[in-house]
């Protein structure tokens, strides 16, 4: 298959699971309503408002990452051929849904006679610049070298992560730090690589329930070996960060190296667990 017929059929797949995902969502909420007499108005309306647009921004993503990730090892002159296609699919995945999603946000509005219509309004043409800056950004520029071998986040713990939708936590910023991580330890930042560990297990306590990753290696009530890589990762992460981060310049320095900063097996069983709550949650 050609890069095209490839990203559709994998959207086609992602999208029975963001369906099933927004269905479910918007179920538990109409419940939830309903069960304190609350399903009519104003409120309905815009609480279901809001999870079509976490819906549409989640799409929009998944459909960035299956670009991103489709034409990682195409040259700068076959992401530039394929830029109208590419863009013609991206209207096509979203565009209706938007429609579709705007058609039922407006007969729910009618059900419990709620008539500002200008508010019912999700966005379908600035959804789709915002993907068209995307796409201008990720098809222009030049493809990145990383083997998979030079990988600090496993491929498929990154494409789980970004397929999530949490109501609870935003994980745009998690994300993100996991890229420049896998860049970092490519390209041999390794003071870098290991200052980017620390901050992303500083960042996810609150998904254990917990206000700091000590916390979670010393109190989180998750598998025995869990606890293990995360005490492991507390211990020597934070010791080597400390080091690099508050050790003023000295006559004469060493720099640590690829074994020092390499903890990308216990890093991987911290994110199979933070995947494992969110989608159990």
């Amino acid at each position: 298959m050609n890069p095209i017929e490839i990203i559709a059929s994998l959207l086609a797949q992602d999208a029975h699971e963001a369906e099933r995902q927004l269905r479910e969502t918007i179920a538990r909420l109409h419940s939830k309503l309903s069960a304190i007499n609350a399903f009519f108005g104003s409120g309905t309306v815009l609480l279901t408002k809001a999870e079509y647009e976490k819906d549409i921004e989640h799409r929009r993503d998944i459909f960035l990452f299956r670009v991103k990730d489709v034409v990682a090892g195409l040259s700068k002159e076959e992401r530039r051929s394929l830029a109208p296609e590419i863009s013609d699919l991206g209207r096509r995945w979203l565009h209706s849904h938007v429609i579709t999603l705007e058609e039922e946000l407006q007969n729910l509005a009618s059900r419990v006679m709620f008539r500002e219509s200008k508010m019912l309004d999700l966005g379908s043409d600035r959804v789709l610049m915002a993907i068209d800056a995307h796409l201008h950004i990720i098809l222009s520029s030049q493809p990145a070298k990383i083997d998979s071998g030079d990988r600090f986040i496993d491929d498929e713990r990154l494409r789980q992560l970004k397929l999530i939708t949490s109501a609870s936590f935003d994980l745009s910023r998690v994300i993100r730090l996991c890229e420049e991580l896998d860049t970092a330890f490519a390209y041999e930042c390794y003071q870098a690589v290991a200052m980017l560990t620390r901050a992303i297990l500083d960042h996810i306590p609150p998904v254990f329930s917990c206000k700091s990753f000590k916390e979670v290696a010393n109190n989180y009530a998750g598998t025995k070996s869990f606890k293990e890589v995360a005490q492991r990762l507390e211990t020597t992460s934070r010791k080597l960060t400390d080091t690099l981060l508050h050790t003023q310049i000295r006559p004469k320095e060493s720099l640590p190296t690829r074994t020092q900063v390499d903890v990308r097996q216990a890093f991987d069983k911290i994110l199979e667990e933070v995947i494992r709550i969110l989608n159990s949650a």
